[in-house]
């Protein structure tokens, strides 16, 4: 089925770039780059930052670089999410519908075609939270959605496969003759993996799963691994001194020092505004529980994509049950961004650390950032 729908003629120059136009899609004239760019962002629920304040030109030799005021440039011009098609969307019945509905794997909180979250306008984006269902600080619902959801077997078994607190060694990067940059690389290096041990028992358990073979497991791990773990030490640090972050129960990191390596400040100023992103919403522990499968099962891979997204359905119908506010389920899928952020920095932290110390990186995240882990040595018998 054709992408161009409702609205608008077909010719002339697109809205958002200039470049020539290919007809009226989601309500405006754009050419195939912009229509595509458009439905890949509402679909996948992307996000994006722009480095400069939001003033980024917009053309057709400048549609690359600032993916943040390209998307604002086609909310501006008219493009309409609604008539974004679900990627789920069974065929016959979306063509019965005049609007189809954002109901992207990423997106939606039910597995249908007809529920769905749609992406909010950036004016309905501000006021989210504060139609959202009431939380306590600590994390626990409040009411009757609290009570509902303590039997649901899906989120039980979430709660149980969730890892326990752990401590890290530090006693081997106490000695005073190291410098202190090389012992908190050791702290955070043994910490990491820990942390990746734990998400490899995490995903041995995590309910639908067996349905990938044992490589697709493996290839999901390796991509997808990091996101679990910062969605974790984001979620714990909410109840920490703000600019604070609690990687585990005995190491506590502040903000870095001007004397740090910059890609360990860059690493931690985005894990820290990702803390307090989710401190503000004031993210509940259910909703962090079906958010992280819901993380981790994203795949930028094609192949491994298509056998990944039917394994969400349970997982975003139990999150519309858990976040009933659609305009809320969409602020918080939209935190993937800073997630991806914080992983990709993190990482490049660890490859640093790795280059210009010379230091051995632990095995299991050794072979996580090289792609060669090999999960079965890691899970339960």
């Amino acid at each position: 089925m054709s992408a161009t729908r409702s609205g608008g003629g077909g010719g002339g120059s697109c809205r958002i770039c200039g470049d020539r136009g290919a007809g009226a899609h989601y309500g405006v004239v754009t050419c195939v780059a912009c229509k595509s760019f458009f439905k890949r962002t509402v679909q996948q629920c992307l996000t994006y930052r722009c480095e400069q304040n939001g003033s980024c030109q917009i053309h057709q030799a400048t549609r690359r670089l600032c993916q943040a005021c390209r998307f604002q440039r086609c909310l501006r011009c008219g493009m309409r999410t609604d008539l974004v098609r679900s990627l789920a969307a069974d065929p016959a019945e979306a063509s019965s519908k005049t609007v189809a509905s954002v109901a992207s794997p990423s997106c939606a909180a039910g597995g249908g075609a007809s529920s769905s979250a749609a992406m909010p306008s950036p004016e309905s984006s501000a006021t989210s939270t504060n139609s959202a269902p009431p939380v306590s600080f600590d994390g626990g619902e409040l009411g009757d959605a609290a009570v509902a959801m303590e039997t649901d077997p899906l989120l039980c078994r979430l709660a149980e496969i969730e890892p326990a607190e752990f401590n890290i060694d530090v006693s081997f990067a106490a000695e005073h003759w190291l410098p202190e940059a090389m012992r908190n690389a050791i702290r955070l290096l043994s910490a990491a993996d820990s942390h990746a041990a734990a998400m490899a028992r995490w995903v041995s358990q995590l309910p639908g799963l067996e349905a990938l073979a044992p490589a697709e497991r493996e290839r999901l791990f390796e991509e997808n691994w990091p996101a679990p773990v910062v969605s974790r030490i984001a979620w714990g640090s909410q109840w920490e001194p703000d600019g604070q972050l609690r990687v585990c129960a005995n190491l506590q990191l502040t903000n870095a020092p001007e004397s740090a390596p910059r890609v360990l400040q860059t690493a931690l100023t985005e894990a820290l505004r990702l803390t307090r992103k989710l401190r503000h919403q004031r993210i509940s522990r259910s909703e962090y529980l079906v958010l992280k499968p819901l993380l981790f099962l994203c795949s930028q891979e094609a192949a491994l994509r298509d056998r990944a997204e039917p394994l969400m359905d349970p997982y975003l119908r139990l999150f519309r049950r858990v976040c009933p506010n659609r305009e809320r389920r969409m602020s918080l899928l939209l935190l993937s961004g800073g997630v991806s952020c914080v992983r990709v920095q993190a990482s490049a932290f660890w490859r640093w650390t790795a280059a210009r110390d010379g230091h051995a990186l632990p095995p299991l995240l050794a072979a996580a950032l090289r792609g060669l882990v090999r999960l079965r040595y890691y899970w339960p018998t």
